[in-house]
């Protein structure tokens, strides 16, 4: 598991890469995605997927959680 990384660290190297190429709209234009869709990544409203996550190398796993509490009666 040593490739998975958490969303925490995506918006780290992702906030690294946008410094880097000049700020987020220099990011953006780099990558071909729109200012919005960076600014939401980095503030993490929207996960890093698309042509960001292709850019920085990264592939999106999601999993999904379930837990169950017992009713009470």
């Amino acid at each position: 598991m040593k490739n998975i990384m958490t969303q925490d660290q995506a918006i780290s190297q992702l906030r690294e890469l946008c410094d880097q190429s000049g700020g987020v709209k220099a990011f953006a234009d780099r990558v071909g995605v729109t200012i919005s869709a960076v600014s939401h990544q980095l503030a993490g409203r929207r996960p890093i997927q698309g042509k960001v996550a292709q850019y920085m190398g990264l592939t999106v796993q999601r999993e999904t959680v379930l837990t169950y509490k017992k009713v009470e009666t």
